[in-house]
């Protein structure tokens, strides 16, 4: 399982903007992201499969799917109920 490079994020530009626009988020590379000094979100890429690995609050990860429309479409929505679950 490799990083995502930043082609890979192409099809994410709206929901990336999205996210650079949240309180506290900050993109220290393109599509890695932290939530004050603690990494919060990153894109990994395997056989075509897109995926961002998102931090719980617990210090775990939960996989996000990024690959398709239908993934991208709910993208934001799930990374938002685990960026409001981090920041309680």
């Amino acid at each position: 399982m490799a990083h995502a490079e930043p082609e890979h994020l192409k099809g994410l530009e709206a929901a990336l903007d999205e996210l650079r626009s949240w309180p506290r988020i900050k993109e220290k590379s393109r599509g890695t992201f932290y939530v004050g000094s603690k990494s919060f979100l990153h894109f990994h890429i395997q056989d075509a499969h897109l995926w961002a690995d998102v931090k719980l609050p617990d210090g775990g990860w939960a996989e996000v799917p990024a690959t398709t429309k239908v993934d991208r479409a709910a993208f934001v929505k799930r990374v938002c109920q685990y960026y409001t679950a981090l920041n309680k």
